[in-house]
């Protein structure tokens, strides 16, 4: 037997040893990884939502704008039809208020449409925050556990290094 053996033996022991802690340590950080990439993809979805509910939000106003805007027009448009008193006028000022009529009955069709479609993806922003804070509060314990096993690993590679 060659007299450097038992030291070669030793040393591939402790390189055994030493890859063992390397692979337990790589397995936490995948670990830790998983969690942290669900969190994100939370707070992703989160932000999407958020990004729709002010897109559905600004169509929403828009919406409503141009309806008053019609609104206001009605209104001119009625105070002129009660002010004419010539009947071909008064007969064509009729028929543009009818008109208008059937086009601020179809603006407020819309508006309401919008309207309902803003109020759902808030509630689609409150149902994100909601399930973040549920995947925070479900990981609470995983990475408590993960935080110790982790110190556990990273004594042993001290360990293992020093030795």
């Amino acid at each position: 037997m060659h007299p450097d053996l038992p030291k070669l033996l030793d040393v591939q022991g402790k390189d055994r040893h030493l890859s063992e802690v390397s692979a337990r340590r790589d397995e936490l950080a995948a670990e830790r990884a998983a969690l942290d990439a669900a969190l994100e993809t939370a707070r992703q979805q989160i932000a999407q939502a958020e990004r729709a509910a002010t897109d559905a939000a600004a169509r929403r106003d828009a919406r409503e704008a141009k309806l008053e805007a019609q609104r206001g027009l009605q209104e001119k448009r009625r105070a002129r039809l009660e002010q004419e008193r010539n009947p071909r006028v008064a007969a064509q000022l009729m028929a543009d208020v009818e008109m208008a009529r059937s086009i601020l009955a179809q603006e407020e069709s819309d508006w309401m449409r919008v309207a309902e479609e803003a109020t759902q993806r808030e509630q689609a922003v409150a149902l994100a925050t909601e399930r973040l804070e549920a995947l925070t509060a479900e990981q609470a314990e995983a990475r408590e556990s993960l935080v110790g096993r982790e110190a556990e690993a990273e004594a042993a590679w001290s360990a293992a290094k020093a030795a």
